[in-house]
């Protein structure tokens, strides 16, 4: 993970339910607008969801969310 980069853990939860959770940040994020010095800007966010499995090592695990997370933003990129 980079600099622009966070991890963030839900227990007890299905993909399902992080997803909303994910897209209801997401919306409230890009509503907002910031303002620097000299200008005002938008903010975007993207998630990649991963569900951990018992065999996974934390270090595994994260490569396997950047790598989930990447790929969303490939997908957001190809949209027209």
């Amino acid at each position: 993970m980079g600099g622009d980069e966070f991890a963030m853990f839900f227990e007890n939860k299905s993909v399902e339910e992080v997803e909303q959770i994910c897209k209801r940040m997401s919306e409230k994020i890009e509503k907002f607008t910031y303002k620097s010095q000299k200008e005002l800007f938008n903010v975007t966010i993207t998630f990649g969801i991963e569900s951990l499995q018992e065999s996974d090592s934390c270090r595994n695990f994260l490569d396997i969310i950047d790598q989930a997370m990447y790929a969303y933003k490939k997908k957001l990129i190809k949209k027209p």
